[in-house]
């Protein structure tokens, strides 16, 4: 498991980059659309595939990278529960499993009036699919 996190300064945005390094398959968490050329950069020097793209929330200052990233690599792209983004391709609801190689991410929905926040937490398939499978 690889785990990288960037920071946009101008933004005070933070982005992540999670990778299984088995499969090479990559997933950007919060991408911002100034820092493309260095998630690109990051993911050919890791010899990594970006097979997912997803914005947690959406606000004024975060201009997302969610399009241009689709665009360039062909990913599939999430937006928060609250978002509407037509370059997205579906919006990360509650239970949701993002997988990525033999990792998954879980979405978690949590109405915080007055905002809906979410919530990711990083599963490993291989040891779940285990343990469900293993009588008690």
């Amino acid at each position: 498991m690889l785990f990288r996190q960037l920071i946009d300064a101008q933004t005070s945005t933070y982005t992540y980059l999670l990778a299984d390094l088995s499969t090479r398959e990559a997933v950007l968490i919060d991408p911002v659309k100034g820092q493309v050329s260095l998630y690109l950069k990051l993911l050919e020097e890791l010899e990594l595939r970006l097979s997912h793209a997803l914005d947690t929330h959406v606000h004024a200052d975060h201009v997302t990278a969610l399009g241009m990233l689709r665009d360039l690599t062909h990913c599939r792209t999430y937006i928060g529960h609250e978002g509407s983004v037509s370059f997205s391709d579906a919006s990360l609801e509650e239970g949701m499993l993002i997988p990525f190689g033999s990792y998954g991410l879980l979405c978690a929905i949590r109405r915080v009036i007055p905002m809906i926040r979410t919530a990711l937490f990083l599963r490993e398939l291989q040891v779940k699919r285990f343990l469900r499978a293993t009588p008690c």
